[in-house]
Order: C-alpha cells, then structure tokens, then sequence
C-alpha cells in the first residue's frame, strides 16, 4: 500500500487482448479492486516473460466496465473461464 493505504498493486488476471490492443481483466466485484481503479484510473501493468527473463510495465488509464449494467457479459465470461485448473 502507498503511504494513504491504497493498494499500490492488486493482482488480476488478464483475460483478453482485444484487436486493438485493450487489456481485459475480469475481477471479482467483492474485492473493490473495481471501485480503487474508478477513484485512481492511472494504473501499471507488470508481465513477466519468462523465456526471456524480462519484465514488461506498461502505464495507462484503465476504464471499469460494470458486467450488472452489459446483459449478458457477467455470463459469457463465466462460460469462458478455464475449468481445468
């Protein structure tokens, strides 16, 4: 956390890289990762590669797309998720 106790990273899975290069993270909405990136947009990205032993940040505004208001969203990225562990 950073000195006002705002989370300074949260981990999140990407799900998917649109074709115009926007990143889509799917977050549970419990854990108010949601509501941190609505008051603070600014945010970085870390991806680690490993192959290639190098770090990769990206900084950018993230925009928060609420599932409960997109009929349909909520279910098609349940229906998406990975089961085999």
């Amino acid at each position: 956390a950073d000195y006002k106790g705002t989370p300074s990273v949260r981990t999140m899975v990407l799900r998917e890289i649109s074709d115009d290069g926007a990143l889509l993270f799917v977050s549970d909405r419990r854990t108010h990762k949601d509501d941190h990136i609505r008051d603070r947009p600014q945010c970085e990205v870390m991806f680690w590669l490993p192959k290639k032993n190098m770090q990769i940040r990206v900084v950018a505004s993230a925009v928060v797309l609420d599932a409960e208001n997109d009929v349909g969203m909520r279910e098609a990225w349940w229906d998406r998720l990975d089961t085999r562990g």
